[in-house]
């Protein structure tokens, strides 16, 4: 007894392709050699499927799907399933004793079964489908707690602590979570607290101790900060007077260059005033002097009049402990060296991002119960992330058992293309133009570069765009035309597309890539081309005879206008003189009588020719020399069309869209019918043979008499 084959081939037209219609089929995949595989790898865009199966299958996600990551898909399946029997049906549902619980993959997929199967209060032997699953998926993913380890400020339900969530979001920023919502999660919340106790650790320094007014870093007690701005207002501006006080005592002719140039005063437009403020801002404080005395009561340049008021009265005063009418250098440098300190805290401030808030409120965040709240929630939240990853190893296991057959049906082989009572993965829907129903549907992503290989596949190919009234989607489309005439099919023709999921689309044809259909066709292409040749030259011809006819009755019709006017203006001539019109006139005609009597002679002589050289050759004779005609073009056409047609090659069509073919896939006859087919009508049509136009025409002809005798 002959053991059982462990691989069956079956042939598909004149390629032997993998059998896959049982489970062990499916698993002696890897004992099957790639290089008999009909593709090796494919973009994940061809195959009109759920897409989510498409991402599952392509493990690295590069929008290609190849042999190992099949493969990988496959092994993974064994591991967790032990009955199989649903995955060759094609089904998207499972119960808990489909699963292996041998293997980790089916143990945790067993456990997520199982809380799934309580979450929805069915019981233990209740099938489990992909629509339970992604119903679970969705309410979680939609549930403050979806395993992201984010919380966005709606998932909490208390104001207090909604507000605190929104303020680490203002300030230290947020991150999405699955739905798309800004929430925060622990990094976010660690930095703002972060942020938050440096700052208060910096502005603590500046509070001054129970019962004092001052303290070194803060002089003048609560309003140095307010003091201290006032004074850097205008200290670049007190340091350049009192350096220019010290260059006119050493040197009081300076005092002359410290004056603005008049030349320059001269040439600016008195009405532009923001040059003028710019230039007044240049000139000395006040006049410098070689006491180094800065005098309040003293012209001061007016730009700097108001500040330097301020900085009397709000530092120089309360400092100096005095009313002051003028100050000194020596002066000026103490009262700058008793904020040194200050400016050197202010210069190391640290937490200026969560300063806005307010020292109050973020010590009542720290101080409160908040972050320990928020962050138990991100725990909480961390313990759905497991479920989560295990409900979306359900839904792969449930889209694997519901298309991973199917998908080896249109890679491994293609037999999906080859039956006609099933929509292929690869087929964008059934295309209805011309009569014709075409049902191989490809889609192209980029036409020219599709044609520039397609052409190899040596068939006839349409391009269609495909278009809907309710929606703005438009995308385009290959159709191989494998029966019928070419002729009927032309850019701008139009039809209809039903894809696979029923909907409908226009489409219309925008190019065309010419090859032989059939041999029929091929053979009589050339009387066709001949015909066209034919009655381009006779329709040019007629043309330019018509343009002729038009010139010379143009150029007769201003001869006898001309002929009459001088007719008219000859009336008072003499009988005599009349004569020799008359001659001209009678000449002309002569003339034109001969010269049709030798073109009718030409004609006839021809006719005679032809009727004699006919009449001496039997009606046999004159068949076998039509018939030799017609061969010596038919023959060698149709030997060529043969040879390109048994060379057409569907791989070549594929391999445009991008696909890995690892051997040719020539289109035979059977194949042809299949991918184009002309309808019959459905069972049971009668046909009335009679011609209803004619019908029409005549009741018409006789309504026109019976209306038409009466006005006679």
């Amino acid at each position: 007894m002959r053991p059982a084959p462990k691989h069956v081939v079956k042939r598909y037209g004149k390629a032997y392709q993998l059998r896959i219609e049982t489970e062990q089929d499916v698993e002696r995949l890897d004992e099957f050699g790639i290089h008999h595989w009909i593709a090796t790898s494919a973009p994940a865009a061809s195959f009109q499927c759920d897409p989510r199966f498409l991402a599952f299958l392509d493990a690295d996600g590069n929008g290609r799907i190849r042999v190992d990551e099949v493969l990988l898909a496959k092994r993974w399946i064994f591991k967790c399933l032990r009955n199989r029997a649903r995955m060759m049906r094609g089904e998207d549902s499972v119960v808990l004793d489909d699963l292996d619980t041998f293997t980790p993959e089916g143990q945790n997929l067993h456990v997520a079964a199982m809380r799934l199967l309580t979450n929805l209060g069915h019981s233990e032997t209740s099938p489990i489908t992909l629509a339970d699953v992604r119903d679970k998926k969705k309410l979680l993913m939609q549930s403050g707690s979806n395993g992201d380890g984010i919380i966005p400020p709606g998932a909490l339900t208390e104001p207090d602590f909604t507000e605190y969530v929104e303020d680490i979001i203002k300030t230290v920023g947020g991150v999405d979570d699955l739905t798309g919502a800004k929430g925060v999660d622990e990094e976010h919340i660690e930095r703002f607290h972060a942020e938050a106790e440096s700052y208060l650790a910096w502005v603590t320094q500046s509070h001054l101790p129970p019962g004092q007014t001052s303290s070194p870093l803060m002089p003048l007690g609560e309003a140095t900060g307010q003091a201290y701005y006032a004074l850097a207002a205008v200290r670049d501006k007190i340091n350049e007077f009192f350096a220019q006080c010290r260059l006119v005592r050493v040197d009081p002719s300076s005092m002359s260059l410290m004056r603005l140039p008049e030349a320059k005063l001269k040439e600016m437009n008195p009405d532009d005033t923001a040059a003028l403020a710019a230039f007044a801002a240049q000139a000395p404080l006040q006049s410098p002097n070689a006491g180094e005395v800065l005098a309040f009561d003293e012209t001061i340049n007016p730009v700097y009049a108001e500040a330097l008021e301020r900085v009397r009265v709000m530092v120089l005063q309360p400092m100096l402990g005095r009313e002051v009418a003028a100050l000194s250098r020596a002066e000026w440098l103490e009262v700058n060296a008793r904020f040194g300190p200050y400016e050197k805290w202010l210069a190391e401030k640290k937490g200026t991002v969560v300063e806005p808030l307010g020292e109050e409120r973020l010590r009542t965040y720290l101080a409160g119960e908040y972050r320990e709240k928020v962050m138990g929630l991100i725990e909480a939240d961390k313990t759905v992330a497991n479920e989560l990853k295990y409900i979306d190893e359900l839904e792969r296991l449930l889209l694997y058992q519901r298309y991973f057959v199917r998908f080896l049906n249109n890679f491994v082989n293609l037999y999906e293309l080859y039956d006609p009572h099933i929509e292929s993965m690869m087929d964008m829907g059934t295309v209805i133009i011309d009569g014709r129903v075409f049902s191989l549907v490809l889609r192209v992503l980029n036409r020219p570069a599709h044609v520039a290989i397609a052409r190899n596949s040596g068939m006839f190919l349409m391009y269609l765009e495909a278009t809907n009234k309710g929606s703005s989607d438009r995308f385009e489309v290959v159709c191989p035309v494998t029966r019928g005439r070419p002729d009927t099919l032309f850019v701008g023709k139009r039809g209809v597309m039903i894809d696979t999921f029923g909907v409908e689309w226009d489409v219309k044809v925008v190019e065309i890539v010419a090859q032989p259909i059939s041999v029929a066709q091929a053979a009589i292409a050339p009387f066709r081309r001949a015909m066209a040749f034919v009655e381009g030259k006779v329709e040019g011809l007629s043309t330019a005879r018509e343009r002729e006819w038009e010139a010379g009755l143009g150029k007769t019709t201003e001869d006898t206008e001309k002929a009459m006017r001088e007719r008219v203006q000859s009336l008072a001539a003499s009988a005599p003189a009349q004569a020799p019109s008359k001659a001209t006139t009678a000449a002309g005609r002569r003339d034109m009588l001969i010269g049709g009597s030798i073109a009718v002679a030409a004609l006839g002589s021809a006719w005679a020719f032809i009727a004699k050289t006919l009449t001496q050759l039997g009606w046999l004779e004159i068949g076998i020399a039509l018939l030799a005609s017609a061969l010596v073009v038919i023959v060698p056409t149709s030997v060529v069309a043969i040879l390109k047609l048994r060379r057409r090659n569907l791989g070549a069509l594929l391999e445009a869209a991008e696909w890995a073919i690892n051997e040719p896939l020539r289109v035979t006859p059977a194949l042809a019918r299949l991918l184009t087919e002309h309808p019959k009508l459905p069972s049971g049509t009668r046909k009335e043979r009679e011609d209803t136009v004619l019908k029409f025409a005549r009741a018409y002809k006789n309504t026109f008499r019976i209306i038409a005798k009466p006005l006679g």
